[in-house]
């Protein structure tokens, strides 16, 4: 199957999940609107520690955060389409480059939203991941029956033979089974 073949296959196996979600709509807005807010603390506070990024005000923090969830919504498979079948550091180098690129495409989006320096993309990339990915874990904004773990699982079962996926997918049960 080619990579824009099962980056399609991807994105239809996302709208399907969300059509038929079974928690209800009403749990992925709550999930999402959790997500938001976990995002604009870690944003703010990546501002408020990282010198050479800027915002303006509050409302392009929100922003930034929305613009950056829809950038990566729409590459991270592609990236991982096409960067997978290489090596586990090409996904690390290639996200690493996008995390970068997302906050550049950010700053040219929203002009009130600034940075001075690759390296203060760099740092400030990790930096908010590293907030983000504190503040949902404590949060458990990705726990129990999320939207991403019955996605693993989805691919898992569609195929089997991809040995990511798979492990994916055993990681996805043995963190549940903890929570």
């Amino acid at each position: 199957m080619s990579a824009i073949r099962r980056l399609l296959a991807f994105y239809q196996l996302q709208a399907e999940l969300l059509w038929k979600w079974r928690p209800g709509r009403l749990a992925l807005l709550r999930h999402a609107l959790v997500s938001l807010v976990v995002g604009f603390v870690a944003l703010y506070l990546t501002i408020a520690l990282i010198p050479g990024l800027s915002a303006a005000n509050l409302r392009t923090i929100a922003l930034a955060v929305v613009a950056m969830a829809v950038i990566n919504a729409l590459i991270r498979p592609v990236i991982l389409a096409v960067f997978a079948s290489i090596s586990v550091i090409a996904v690390i180098v290639a996200t690493i480059v996008m995390q970068i690129l997302v906050f550049y495409l950010v700053e040219w989006i929203l002009p009130d939203f600034s940075i001075r320096g690759v390296l203060s993309a760099l740092v400030g990339s990790f930096v908010f991941a590293a907030f983000n990915s504190l503040f949902s874990a404590i949060l458990n904004v990705g726990g129990g029956e999320s939207f991403y773990g019955v996605l693993v699982a989805q691919l898992a079962r569609r195929r089997p033979d991809r040995d990511l996926v798979k492990y994916a997918s055993a990681s996805v049960v043995r963190w549940r089974s903890r929570g």
